[in-house]
């Protein structure tokens, strides 16, 4: 399908490429009765009304979904169908109006399908017994051959579904062109249901036990007015292969590690100083920098490659295996027709430079004015790279599992019993973060079928729930530990490790050090109910997604926390007068009844009155010393507490597309108001496009541990600057 792309504001089109999209349901379910001349694309960007999007009807061009800034349109017949057969309720056009037009790599489509929807949510686990219960609908699972699958085996293939999470055929996975023993991330729908469905899923010889094509968690329904039900179903069933899951690295970057001075100190700073000396060893030759170049890449593509677990010969676990008539069903593999592996990593001007550089050429390539061009950006991208945090740490998609005790982990690319830390990205502040057990052996002895698949990161979905990471294509950072030498000799690849960092976490989050344990709280529908009219008023109050500039909050608060205790000790008068001077016109502007703003309570109030007092006593008092430690004190304590308004606003602001609970703006107002005592330089200067291209790099003013790495990558960016006569 082409979406031609239009001024949502104007109705007219621009000359920009139209959108293509393949594979979707959308075009699935409709088909034929899609009139391309009215599919259209459009970006709701500050200034657009919902009166803006109901003129388009005049070009007749209806909205019929919409995903965080843009609005899809076609004509009426198609609107009406979308708003009575997929999504009933306008608010899922907007929390899920990404998934009926998400592209796919590939897609099918079956007649009479059969599959099985369990509801994952009531899954339970008897404490004597061990056994699971779950709905699978009200009838008993019977087979063709007249056996009746017992409730104990039932719950075993229950406890294998997550949140998001189900399982296919192996002749469905087939059919998409699946890699063997990969999950993948995915779309399907059922063309007479309400709804569509999303989440991963992997290939299993459970469907085939019995006699399924998919056996599908009922968290993946979404937009169906919880009107489908638990059990057997014969459908006609669309499928589609979106992201395969995949290991690759993850940059720590800023917004992790500015939370851990420490294991910045001790752990990252030394990894970024060999690279940054790296650099500046190259920078002057083209030749390095070609060859720097290649190094990266195939570096990348050697921590990129996944480990081939060895040879088991059941898949199924034996007892559960006996009874569903599996015991001959020896780990069946399909070879790929179209392999997929590796080529996202293409990158022709590796090709290029490998071929001239290493392979009999004359480096001739190196005097093209494009090739200078790109290498010199390169070299730009790997200063910042420096400056911001830039070391990488494994990551696969998270993937539940219940024979996993809380606390561990199961991920093929580090040893068995390797200490790992867990983060997914945007993180709120350490409470984001945890200490975990590898744990390969459980999965290995208890479920073969699980241990063997690809890219992916196995955890307890309580675990999940705690970090608020979701199981439908979240990306996990997974942190290595200190690695005793006999797991160092488990594995074949250089692991950076990162022991100060990882005591780090777990310090941060003994119960006297936690910060706030931001959870998701309960998502509020754009409908009539709650204001929402119609689709259009839903898709302009989701527009605006403000995870960003909350997240920069967060940050922003913390590395000024930072600074008040790592301030050199003759700045330290001066800095908390400048900070008592800026709460004195924060005061002044709370009591002004011109200004809109107020600080929230008399609590707030009091703090920030006693701050700017003490601060007034520093030119007058005889004990100094102790008076500014009481004020950087309380000024740390009171940054603090508001971070901890701000993560409770970041997921808010993540939440943003699915619910219409907003950041709360008078927080994030007085949030922004406190902290802009001090410009946290970095932050602003991050993204300068200017940066390392000439005698400067970026700007930092403050003692936090970003502000320590950009000031390491400056010193020794200036000094090759000096010695090169720069």
């Amino acid at each position: 399908m082409e979406f031609r792309q239009i001024n949502i504001k104007t109705g007219k089109e621009l000359p920009l490429p139209p959108k293509i999209v393949e594979n979707t349901y959308l075009e699935h379910k409709f088909g034929n009765e899609l009139d391309p001349t009215k599919l259209a694309i459009g970006r709701m960007y500050d200034g657009i009304t919902e009166r803006d999007i109901e003129n388009l009807k005049d070009q007749g061009l209806h909205i019929i979904l919409a995903s965080a800034r843009t609005a899809y349109f076609a004509d009426r017949a198609i609107a009406e169908k979308v708003s009575t057969e997929i999504f009933p309720n306008h608010s899922d056009a907007v929390a899920y109006g990404g998934l009926p037009i998400s592209d796919a790599k590939t897609a099918v489509t079956k007649e009479k399908a059969r599959i099985l929807i369990i509801d994952d949510e009531s899954l339970s686990k008897d404490a004597d017994t061990g056994i699971y219960k779950a709905d699978w609908g009200k009838e008993p699972i019977t087979l063709s051959n007249g056996i009746t699958i017992s409730d104990k085996a039932m719950g075993a293939i229950a406890s294998k579904l997550g949140d998001c999470y189900s399982l296919i055929s192996v002749d469905l996975a087939k059919a998409l062109e699946s890699e063997s023993k990969r999950p993948f991330q995915f779309r399907a729908g059922v063309p007479e249901w309400e709804g569509i469905i999303k989440g991963t899923c992997r290939s299993s010889l459970l469907c085939q036990a019995l006699e399924v094509d998919a056996i599908i968690a009922k968290s993946s329904i979404k937009g169906d007015r919880k009107t489908t039900t638990t059990g057997i179903h014969e459908v006609n069933l669309y499928w589609s292969r979106k992201e395969d899951a995949r290991f690759t690295e993850q940059k720590l970057g800023t917004q992790a590690l500015v939370f851990f001075p420490e294991g910045v100190q001790a752990d990252v700073l030394p990894k970024l100083k060999a690279k940054a000396e790296n650099l500046a060893e190259a920078q002057a030759d083209p030749r390095k920098i070609a060859q720097l170049y290649i190094d990266r890449h195939e570096k990348r593509l050697e921590k990129s490659q996944e480990p081939e677990p060895e040879g088991i010969a059941q898949l199924i676990e034996p007892e559960l295996a006996q009874e569903l008539g599996l015991t001959e069903v020896i780990n069946p593999n399909y070879r790929q027709q179209n392999p997929t592996q590796d080529k996202e990593y293409k990158d022709w001007l590796y090709d290029v430079l490998k071929a001239d550089l290493t392979e009999g050429g004359h480096c001739q390539i190196l005097e093209m004015e494009d090739i200078t061009k790109r290498l010199q950006e390169f070299m730009q991208s790997e200063w910042v790279d420096v400056a911001t945090g830039g070391v990488y740490v494994p990551s696969g998609i998270a993937q539940p599992h219940n024979q996993l005790q809380e606390g561990e982990i199961s991920f093929k690319g580090l040893p068995d019993g390797a200490k790992v830390g867990i983060y997914r990205s945007p993180v709120a502040n350490a409470a984001n973060f945890d200490v975990f057990t590898n744990n390969l052996k459980t999965l290995r002895e208890k479920d073969p079928e699980a241990y063997v698949q690809k890219g992916i990161c196995y955890m307890h979905p309580n675990d999940a729930k705690r970090l608020v990471i979701d199981f439908d294509g979240d990306r996990v950072g997974i942190i290595p530990s200190q690695l005793p030498p006999e797991q160092q000799a488990q594995t074949k690849k250089e692991i950076e490790q990162y022991p100060t960092l990882i005591q780090e976490i777990i310090t941060k989050n003994l119960p006297e050090n936690k910060p706030v344990q931001v959870e998701k709280e309960k998502k509020i529908p754009r409908d009539r109910e709650h204001g929402f009219p119609n689709l259009a008023s839903a898709a302009i109050n989701a527009a605006d997604n403000p995870t960003g500039k909350v997240a920069n909050l967060g940050m922003r608060l913390e590395a000024l926390r930072w600074d008040t205790q790592n301030i050199a000790p003759e700045d330290r008068a001066s800095y908390l007068q400048n900070i008592g001077n800026h709460f004195q016109k924060v005061l002044a502007e709370d009591l002004n009844d011109k200004h809109k703003f107020k600080i929230p309570n008399d609590d707030w109030r009091s703090r920030i009155s006693e701050i700017r007092e003490i601060a007034q006593k520093v030119p007058h008092s005889s004990q100094q010393e102790k008076i500014i430690a009481a004020g950087l004190g309380k000024t740390e304590r009171l940054l603090w507490d508001l971070e901890a308004l701000t993560a409770v606003n970041l997921q808010r602001a993540v939440d943003t597309p699915k619910s219409a609970r907003k950041v709360d703006e008078q927080e994030f107002e007085f949030c922004q108001k406190i902290g802009k005592f001090k410009e946290v330089e970095w932050i602003k200067d991050k993204d300068n496009t200017q940066a390392y291209l000439g005698n400067h790099g970026l700007k930092t003013n403050t003692q936090d541990p970003v502000g320590w790495m950009v000031e390491q990558a400056n010193q020794i960016h200036h000094e090759y600057k000096l010695v090169q006569g720069g």
